[in-house]
């Protein structure tokens, strides 16, 4: 079968689409599940033992990625030694690996794309696809302009949300389209664009000498929140997210 990163014909493995390390504070840990739900009432909440993959990728292409997810495991549990700044309205992290943590942003927000799994079916990334695609496969995570990568702090006070994850989705950020990602307790925002350049506050962008900015709250991001809050809250008996 055809590797969907390398494109040749190999043997596929299961490639999870969000990365299984991301999941572990999800799961219950009397039944080692956790529960999936969602806004649709058409849809019923049910649960899963292990986060959604699927054959996509060759050992080789999971290879190349692995890097990537090793750095970003580490990392966000702090374990690689980084200095933290705090201001009134952001945290700046100095010392990150700016390749690394791009290339596995942009890793996720593709193996989404490709996935024909139900619940990433709104991640439609057109041409760019195949850009990521060729980045990812060329360790070439490219100029700050070039998918600028935002973070934004959950300002919501419910520790049991900070370790919620939210499927990917697009907005538009005057006339950019953008998606937004929220794990490990931080909105993630990529802006997927070929004219990123003129975007607003690029400056707080992940940068190459290997700053990443935090933003304590940003426009839009409380209502982000508050309202994935409110769905989650019809479902407190399980998530008992208030404790």
């Amino acid at each position: 079968m055809i590797c969907k990163l390398c494109l040749t014909d190999n043997k596929l493995v299961n490639s999870h689409i969000i990365p299984e390390f991301l999941y572990k504070t999800l799961y219950d840990e009397k039944t080692h599940r956790f529960i999936c739900i969602t806004a649709d009432p058409s849809i019923v909440t049910y649960t899963k033992r292990k986060g959604y993959y699927e054959k996509l990728l060759c050992n080789d292409c999971e290879e190349v990625i692995s890097k990537y997810e090793t750095y970003a495991s580490r990392f966000l549990r702090g374990m690689e030694k980084v200095k933290i700044i705090e201001s009134e309205i952001l945290f700046t992290v100095e010392g990150i690996n700016y390749k690394y943590l791009k290339l596995f942003l942009l890793s996720i927000l593709w193996r989404v794309h490709i996935s024909s799994k139900d619940q990433f079916k709104y991640v439609n990334l057109g041409s760019h696809a195949e850009l990521l695609r060729k980045m990812i496969l060329d360790s070439d995570a490219g100029c700050p302009d070039r998918y600028l990568c935002f973070a934004s702090y959950n300002p919501i006070d419910s520790p049991k949300l900070s370790r919620l994850i939210i499927t990917p989705e697009m907005i538009k950020i005057n006339d950019y389209r953008c998606y937004r990602l929220y794990f490990a307790g931080i909105m993630w925002l990529i802006v997927v664009s070929s004219h990123s350049k003129r975007f607003k506050n690029k400056e707080y962008a992940l940068s190459e000498s290997g700053n990443l900015f935090i933003f304590k709250d940003v426009k839009n991001s409380r209502q982000y929140f508050s309202e994935h809050a409110k769905i989650f809250r019809k479902y407190k008996k399980y998530l008992k997210l208030d404790n």
